[in-house]
């Protein structure tokens, strides 16, 4: 066999052993983590090793604990990937992760590793190295923020009697003070640890690893298309909200006998509510303006119907009349084309407010505050549709991907729920009521609805989580932190041509009440931070060809494809294995003919003829 051939046969080799291993990607690491596990009636903190190996894959996610923690974890786990892989702005569809939880000791599940297991995603996939003398503890949040955990102290304790020099805390949480005494960073100095507060994933990974993932702050600056569209949002409800105060005069002795004191308090609060519309219009809060007209069209219509003096059947007429108008619009609703998040969004928004009408209507006795009510929800439903169709990227928001993520968001409220419910057991009604109507939205197809109610709903678990654990002259630094999360994370979105209308507004929202009422502030804040991620439960709809989906179809094939191509290569080397074999049989041949034909002298060995 010649060397040419030789050097073919090799170069085949090598392409079917390579081949398989162009495609494979495997990154490992770890990172430590504090928990704490359940001793008697208390808690006591643990020492944990979270290790993540990342391959190629489909975007699954995959957690062993040792010993086995709570189904709950698995879920934070799913989320604070999603997070990272924002956070990097990387298609985490291709890979997947493996994170093993190694503990002395049984955790408790709930999402307090949340921002450890993003911070080692992160690491992972940008191939950095993270300090192995720092342990961190803390959830992860939209927003990227980085939340307060329980039992603090304790994790810093557990932390010293490990050996590890260094443990990263939630910021809210560093000024405070358990003996009423002594803060938690000094408290980590008093024992021996450095205790470093970080506000957010980015703040995690610069002190985990010396790499700056800075963000540039800039102001969330609305698209122009929006901001007419929420011009004329406010300036149609504001507009409507004058013209019903001017019909309303409860001192109209002429047709009245005596004043009515409560129509005297409706109309002063309804002239309230309008002027500061027209305030909020001016400031450009047009958000703030739609809900305070909202609220005084309410309230003059209210009036407007006592005035009317309806007998039952004339109320009953004009509430089939508002039903017949909720139901034609609410057809016209769903057969809208959801496309973008803009699309999505909007959808939420028109569809809430037709089922608010539609049970406030079922629920009222037809009396003038539930017709007038309903009436107005359903003109505010109206109204907000003009947000249809303005463009953007577009996703698949088909039922069945409206299903998947309505199912993991679902995953991650009950996470939260469960673990507030061991601090609070029966105290959290509210929200479990809200968590059952997603659940219900959930079960009946109302997969958009569900996505909405289950982000609410888990915005205020990450609300009653944060409250949980910090005190209360930290709200106001809590408040900063969301309202400058809110603004980072819708300014991301619209840099990604996405323009969160829902979370966009809630933010304008909450910057408007933070001086008057903080705590709604941070409820709306974090409404703003849940719905501004929204996408990441979403496909982007691919034009022309996607790498990706290639990427995938070829891995998917690559087993019938390399054992097709060691076919090929088995006849190949079969083929030139006996083609060789031939001809050094018929060289054989060739001689043999030449040394034993009659006639012929026989060579010597020497080739010296004997003479």
């Amino acid at each position: 066999m010649n060397k040419g051939v030789k050097a073919l046969i090799l170069i085949l080799l090598a392409i079917s052993i390579v081949s398989p291993m162009a495609l494979a990607v495997t990154r490992t690491g770890h990172i430590k983590l504090l928990a704490v596990y359940q001793e008697g009636e208390g808690f006591k903190g643990s020492p944990a090793d979270v290790e993540l190996e990342i391959k190629d894959g489909a975007g699954r996610v995959f957690l062993e604990t040792i010993p086995l923690s709570k189904v709950d974890t698995q879920i934070s786990t799913r989320f604070a990937k999603e997070m990272a892989c924002s956070f990097v702005d990387t298609d985490c569809d291709k890979y997947d992760f493996f994170y093993t939880i190694k503990s002395t000791a049984g955790i408790v599940g709930g999402p307090s590793a949340g921002g450890a297991i993003s911070a080692l995603t992160v690491a992972m996939l940008n191939d950095l190295e993270i300090d192995q003398e720092t342990a961190m503890t803390g959830t992860i949040n939209s927003g990227e923020l980085i939340g307060p955990v329980g039992s603090l102290r304790a994790k810093i304790e557990a932390a010293k009697d490990a050996g590890i020099k260094r443990v990263i805390i939630p910021s809210v949480q560093a000024e405070q003070k358990e003996d009423n005494v002594t803060d938690t960073v000094e408290y980590g100095k008093e024992i021996g640890v450095e205790v470093v507060p970080v506000a957010t994933l980015g703040e995690a990974m610069f002190a985990l690893t010396g790499t700056s993932f800075e963000q540039e702050d800039k102001e969330a600056e609305a698209p122009a298309e929006y901001k007419e569209t929420m011009e004329t949002v406010s300036g149609e409800l504001c507009g409507r909200a004058e013209s019903l105060l001017s019909e309303v005069d409860v001192f109209d002795l002429n047709t009245m006998k005596s004043v009515n004191f409560d129509w005297v308090k409706l109309q002063l609060e309804a002239k309230n509510l309008t002027e500061k519309g027209k305030e909020a219009v001016e400031n450009g809060n047009f958000y703030s303006a739609a809900s305070y007209c909202f609220g005084s069209s309410v309230k003059s219509n209210t009036i407007l119907y006592e005035m009317k003096n309806l007998t039952q059947e004339q109320a009953a007429e004009e509430a089939a009349t508002i039903s017949k108008k909720i139901d034609d619009f609410d057809r016209a609703t769903e057969r809208r084309q959801k496309e973008t998040i803009t699309d999505l969004q909007t959808y939420m928004i028109v569809k809430e407010r037709i089922l608010e009408a539609r049970q406030y209507l079922a629920d009222g006795a037809n009396d003038s505050s539930t017709l007038s009510y309903t009436n107005e929800r359903l003109n505010s439903a109206i109204v907000w549709s003009g947000f249809f169709n303005k463009g953007g990227e577009k996703y698949d928001l088909d039922e069945e991907a409206l299903k998947e993520s309505c199912s993991e968001i679902l995953g991650e409220v009950d996470e939260r729920f469960q673990y507030l419910n061991m601090f609070f057991p029966g105290l959290l009604n509210d929200l479990r009521n809200n968590l059952l109507m997603a659940h219900k939205h959930y079960e009946t197809g109302n997969y958009a609805l569900c996505v909405y109610l289950a982000s609410r709903t888990k915005a205020e678990a990450n609300v009653m989580v944060t409250m949980l654990s910090i005190k209360e002259e930290v709200v106001d630094e809590l408040l900063r932190q969301k309202l400058i999360a809110a603004r980072h994370a819708v300014t991301k979105q619209i840099d990604k041509g996405i323009f969160p209308i829902i979370a966009y507004s809630y933010y304008e929202y909450a910057s408007s009440l933070q001086e008057e009422n903080k705590f709604a502030a941070l409820i709306y804040a974090e409404y703003a931070l849940e719905l501004s991620d929204i996408d990441i439960y979403f496909q982007k709809k691919t034009t022309g060809i996607d790498a990706s989906a290639v990427r995938e179809t070829l891995k998917k094939y690559l087993p019938t494809a390399m054992f097709i191509w060691g076919l090929v290569l088995g006849y190949l080397l079969c083929w030139i294995v006996m083609r060789e074999r031939r001809k050094d049989r018929k060289e054989v041949e060739k001689t043999r003919k030449m040394l034993f034909s009659p006639g012929k002298k026989r060579p010597t060995k020497t080739g010296i003829r004997l003479r």
